[in-house]
């Protein structure tokens, strides 16, 4: 299949092209960026037939914030869509579009993947710095976005398949961070049994949380240390903040937990309003509980790429 474009009717509140991220330059001050669901962008790859880029990049994909979002490809294409709001394909299920609208949040993937330049490894966009993805920016109304040169043979009878539960459900799974011991007591039996709610001050940097006020034995004057996508912190307000994937290097604030990478995903599509609770588990646990993700993922990875060529 000839390579296609995407253009961009309607943009929504805040559409990027995202990869997996930009890996190696955290020490140069780059953020991680890259798809919030990254387990989705592998899966959506995979279902329309785009092929590794090396160990670990994936090719780009759109991730859209909220609609309107309305889209018009020049040649008909495979895409999948992992998200809510849909109109022109079921979420998670491959199909053949030549245009796409939505409300919703979620990602979408098609054939030969958003073929923008390279900026330090990777197509993320980086809003906060400008760079990466298109222009470096969100989409807008009249942007023409590349798709790279497509080497699937999907046919038409690809059955319909969906994201297991592993992915989606239970409580977030976290590690103590290294100043939980810093917490008064009624602190960490909230943060171990408490719910919270994700406030509307949220955004791709952190997910900001509601709940009880949270303190400090005493208060703690921090030299600043490093954050990744993940990090929990507990800021002056008493009200958490979770790091995510553009969320810089370094942070002041007293880090109390460390989301598993397992549960950091399900965080990208937690709508304003929506509780959530932690667990708190140890670093073993946290690791194979990772480890055994992975195995699951790679195995609906090649049952659809059997079911692709099958």
């Amino acid at each position: 299949m000839s390579a296609s474009q995407v253009q961009v009717l309607e943009s929504g509140i805040l559409s990027t092209v995202q990869d997996l991220g930009r890996f190696g330059g955290r020490g140069l001050g780059f953020s991680v960026c890259g798809a919030l669901e990254g387990d989705h962008l592998r899966l959506a790859n995979a279902a329309v037939g785009n092929p590794r880029l090396g160990n670990t990049a994936e090719a780009a994909a759109l991730e859209l914030s909220g609609g309107p979002v309305r889209l018009e490809l020049t040649q008909s294409t495979w895409a999948c869509w992992f998200g809510v709001g849909a109109c022109s394909l079921e979420s998670g299920k491959p199909e053949r579009i030549t245009r796409f609208e939505t409300r919703g949040r979620g990602l979408l993937a098609l054939a030969g993947g958003i073929a923008v330049k390279l900026v330090q490894g990777s197509r993320s966009t980086d809003v906060r710095a400008g760079f990466g993805g298109f222009v470096g920016r969100a989409l807008r109304r009249g942007d023409l976005l590349p798709l790279g040169d497509s080497q699937s043979a999907l046919e038409p009878r690809l059955p319909r398949w969906r994201v297991p539960p592993f992915l989606l459900e239970g409580p977030v799974r976290v590690v103590r961070g290294p100043e939980w011991p810093h917490l008064n007591v009624a602190s960490q039996r909230a943060l171990e049994g408490g719910r919270f709610r994700v406030s509307v001050q949220s955004n791709r940097m952190g997910l900001r949380l509601e709940g009880r006020v949270l303190e400090l034995k005493v208060p703690l004057e921090l030299r600043s240390g490093p954050v990744l996508p993940g990090t929990v912190q507990l800021p002056p307000s008493g009200q958490l903040t979770v790091l995510l994937q553009d969320a810089g290097t370094v942070g002041g604030y007293p880090r109390v937990l460390t989301i598993a990478a397992v549960d950091l995903p399900r965080l990208a599509v937690l709508a304003p309003g929506t509780p959530l609770w932690f667990r708190v588990i140890s670093s073993d646990e946290a690791r194979r509980l990772f480890l055994e993700r992975e195995r699951q993922i790679q195995t609906l990875i090649h049952s659809i790429a059997q079911r692709r060529i099958g």
